[in-house]
Parts: C-alpha cells; sequence; structure tokens
C-alpha cells in the first residue's frame, strides 16, 4: 500500500446516497485556469486556484460528499477484513463528518509519499493518514489541529535494547542500519540527528521495516510509538523485539520533532474547510465516541489529547 498504485473504495455503505454521484467534471473555471498557466498568467492562474479551492466545503455541503486519502499504517488507516478502511484516522474523521452532516466519505488509497501531491492535484479533499504535522509539509499542505500525540520510537532487537537507546548511537558508529519509510517524518528526523543517508535502509511499509530488524538487514527500524507497539504485539514472533520511545533531553528542537502530531491535512487554500473540521474537531476530540476509537486500536494507554492548534507548531500562516 506504500506503492503509487491508486484505489478508490465505494463510499461508506452507511453514509451512501440511493443513487451514486459521478464524479466532479473538471469547471469551465477550472479549464481557463489551465489555459492561463500554459500561456504563463501566474497572477491570474493562482487567482482561478484559489477560488476553486474556497469551494472546498461548498462542494462537499452541496454534494455531500467528501474524498479522503489514505495510506495504509495501522493503526492509524488500514482496511478490515470486510474491505471497510478503518483506524483511528479514517474513524474519527467518521465522527467529525457525521457531526458536520456530511452524508458520504469517497475512500482513495494511494502510497504514503504520493499523499501530498495527489491532495495538491486534487484526487482527494483530505488526508486522513495519521500524518505528522512537520514545518516542512505546512509548506505544501494546511494541518488541522492534531488528533493526539505519538512519540516517534525504535523497534529494535531485544539483546540490542540497552545500546541503541537513541539516535546518537547510530551517528557513532556509521556500520549501524536504520529502517525507514521513504517520506516520512521519522526519515526527516534521523537526517536532523546526524545519520547519513548511506545509513537508511527505506522500506515500503511498516510489516518489511519489521522483518528488516529480525534479520538483521537493519539494526532498528524508527516509527511511531504507536505503530511499533501495535506492529509488535499483534505478532506473535515479535517476543524477541522492544520498542523504545526516543527522546532528546536539552534539545527542544529535535524533542518536538520527536514529538509526533498526527493531524488532517488539506490544500493551502482550502481555510475555511479547514476551520470547520477544526471545530468539529473541538467538539469530537475527548467524547466518549473517541475514547472508544482509540480503545478499539489499542491506543488510549499510548497517547494524550492535543489541545493546541496546528498552526502552533508548524503552519506558516493561519
Amino acid at each position: 500500500m506504500f506503492g503509487t498504485s491508486r484505489l478508490i473504495l465505494p463510499a461508506d455503505p452507511a453514509m451512501t446516497p440511493s443513487a451514486p454521484s459521478p464524479r466532479p467534471r473538471p469547471s469551465r473555471l477550472t479549464r481557463h485556469c489551465a489555459a492561463g498557466a500554459v500561456i504563463a498568467l501566474a497572477s491570474w492562474a493562482a487567482a482561478c486556484t484559489s477560488t476553486e479551492q474556497r469551494s472546498t466545503w461548498e462542494r462537499v455541503q452541496r454534494t455531500g460528499i467528501v474524498r479522503v486519502g489514505y495510506a495504509v499504517e495501522a493503526p492509524f488507516a488500514l482496511v478490515d477484513s470486510t474491505g471497510r478502511v478503518s483506524g483511528e484516522s479514517p474513524e474519527v474523521l467518521r465522527l467529525v463528518m457525521r457531526e458536520l452532516g456530511v452524508d458520504s466519505i469517497e475512500w482513495v488509497a494511494t502510497g504514503f509519499g504520493s499523499l501530498i501531491m495527489e491532495l495538491q492535484r486534487g484526487e482527494f479533499d483530505v488526508i486522513a493518514a495519521g500524518m505528522y504535522i512537520t514545518p516542512e509539509r505546512a509548506r505544501s499542505v494546511r494541518f488541522t489541529r492534531p488528533t493526539l500525540n505519538d512519540r516517534v520510537a525504535l523497534l529494535v532487537r531485544r539483546p540490542d535494547a540497552e545500546r541503541l537507546t537513541t539516535l546518537d548511537a547510530f551517528v557513532a558508529d556509521r556500520r549501524r542500519r536504520l529502517a525507514i519509510i521513504a517520506g516520512s517524518a521519522e526519515e526527516g528526523l534521523a537526517l536532523a540527528a546526524g545519520l547519513q543517508p548511506s545509513q537508511l535502509r527505506t522500506v515500503p511499509d511498516p510489516a518489511t521495516g519489521r522483518a528488516a530488524v529480525r534479520s538483521g538487514d537493519a539494526d532498528a527500524f524508527t516509527l511511531s510509538t504507536v505503530s511499533l507497539t501495535l506492529l509488535r504485539d499483534t505478532r506473535g514472533d515479535s517476543a524477541d523485539l522492544s520498542v523504545i520511545p526516543l527522546a532528546f533531553p536539552g534539545d527542544s528542537a529535535m524533542e518536538a520533532m520527536a514529538l509526533g502530531r498526527p493531524a488532517y491535512a488539506l490544500r493551502l487554500g482550502d481555510t475555511t474547510f479547514r476551520d470547520v473540521i477544526d471545530g468539529a474537531l473541538a467538539k469530537v476530540l475527548g467524547t466518549p465516541a473517541h475514547r472508544d476509537v482509540q480503545r478499539r486500536f489499542g491506543i488510549e494507554r499510548l497517547v494524550d489529547t492535543p489541545t493546541a492548534r496546528a498552526q502552533d507548531a508548524a503552519s506558516p500562516t493561519p
């Protein structure tokens, strides 16, 4: 699921209108914007794009359909045994959309590294994949408030648990290898900590990262505490693996990077839609229904629910 293939699943059955709605056709305005770009009328094209993006919430209200992109990384996003898109991020978004009166969600599967690009192209309206807020990403997308706090961690073999407790161990020994998912916040954290690109082993998904550690192809695999704990606890052959949350005492910048804050992401021009979702999140987070979602995915004991707005951490503009 971390490749480049895309899959559009039917809208949630419980939220589907009686007749299927066709995908929106490009409007005359969109075609004119494309023509303007071709003849290099950049300012006019930018204005057209901004108008299109400001209308996203109006379109969602009018059609009752929101298009949502996701990439599988349990427990944030997954597809269950019945083929239903689930996980912490999709399930909380369902609560949000119910609060907003949106009738139907169209799910679009893609690779994690393609989510932002496809959002910007208009393939979908919202990313629901447990995507961490980072300053770099906030220059490309508009984040909502985070849904939880989740520290970055290392998955290591139990015999290494006492000596591989920080990324400094990898900086000190360039022979050590760290498995990462390409485009992840953990990759940026590793490079900021001083690891060389040659020390990183790119894997397509969490299961492959776990296998790399067990086989010795990598000394550790880095992902969120929630994801690694689930990865370890749901596999019977993981007794020899340990999850070690990362901390950077005395380095506030690195500590902030290590404290993951997953949120929903929208296009930069969709400020109105972002604000609407934020308002619904303020009503949903911390409720019994929200706590039930966390319990279902075994994360309530591992995280806390933040109250800060995304912009307090990363967004360059309100």
